[in-house]
């Protein structure tokens, strides 16, 4: 009995065991590749690259490669528009256009690239290589050719001697140095002496008048009185004080008429100034005109004793 349990056993395991099925995988259908019609574009030449993606119908694409600028050694000028179509077999071709250009004569293979895509059955994005492509760039030298060419023919110049080249620098030195002293005499001597005088005592005060007119304030009546204060000092050189010594220092020097009426606008704005009289407005353009009729009058008589 435990003879023909073994001999069971061993004829179990001659029986081979059958296999599940494996699902069915796209891997070898999802097609991705880089194509071009310019496989040898010239250095700095821009041209396209196309990436072209097959789909079977039970698969669709889950994320699109992005390019930057610098894509390797690939400069990425434009990235174009998607374009899909499907076929009547149920295909999807989606194909994208680069605008590329390489600086340098070498071959180059376009950079790691990636689609990831899923289907019904495998619903997990899966991820496939794009198949490269490698960009020939021509070199324009031509490394076979022997040929020996001669440089171009020396120009001929005809030869001048340093000395004489110093002489003409020294010349024209020379001639320009005496151009420019005989500019600085003829404009030294069409110069004039321009002094600039200083106005009188009597100008300023008189468009200080002219100024203060202007303003018609009540509170100017005072100025008019420092105005003429000012005028006499610097004009008769006379330490100013109270308005009685001023009027004392200046009697020797002046008509009664003349101190009598610059004791009038004086005393008046002094009690202005210190009691707070109220003045008319309109009385101050008349004390204005008063006191330059006066300093007016004044210079005539000093000019009239001094020309006696």
């Amino acid at each position: 009995m435990i003879v023909w349990i073994l001999i069971l056993v061993w004829l179990q395991t001659l029986t081979p065991t059958p296999s599940p099925t494996p699902l069915p995988s796209t891997d070898d259908l999802v097609k991705a590749r880089f194509v071009t019609d310019t496989p040898a574009p010239l250095t700095g030449k821009a041209f396209t690259l196309t990436l072209i993606v097959e789909l079977p119908p039970e698969a669709e694409l889950v994320e699109f490669p992005t390019f930057p600028a610098q894509w390797g050694l690939f400069e990425v000028m434009n990235v174009g528009a998607f374009e899909s179509r499907l076929h009547e077999d149920g295909w999807t071709i989606v194909e994208q256009p680069l605008t590329v250009r390489l600086w340098q004569p070498l071959a180059f293979r376009t950079p790691d690239t990636f689609i990831s895509y899923r289907t019904a059955a495998i619903t997990t994005p899966q991820n496939i290589p794009v198949t490269p492509l490698t960009i020939n760039v021509p070199t324009v030298l031509d490394f076979e050719d022997q040929t020996l060419r001669s440089f171009k023919p020396l120009i001929d110049l005809p030869y001048v001697s340093p000395w004489l080249i110093l002489a003409l620098i020294s010349g024209i030195g020379t001639l320009g140095g005496y151009s420019y002293h005989r500019w600085q005499l003829t404009r030294s001597k069409g110069k004039r002496l321009t002094v600039s005088i200083p106005p009188s005592p009597a100008q300023i005060a008189l468009d200080s008048l002219a100024h203060l007119k202007t303003m018609h304030k009540p509170t100017d009546y005072p100025m008019i009185a420092d105005i003429l204060r000012d005028y006499v000092r610097d004009r008769f050189e006379i330490a100013l004080t109270t308005t009685a010594d001023t009027i004392e220092e200046l009697r020797p020097k002046l008509p009664e008429k003349s101190l009598a009426d610059l004791q009038r606008i004086l005393t008046d704005a002094d009690l202005v100034k210190f009691a707070q009289v109220q003045v008319d407005p309109q009385m101050i353009g008349r004390v204005i005109d008063f006191a330059r009729r006066w300093i007016i009058a004044t210079e005539e008589q000093i000019n009239v004793k001094g020309n006696s």
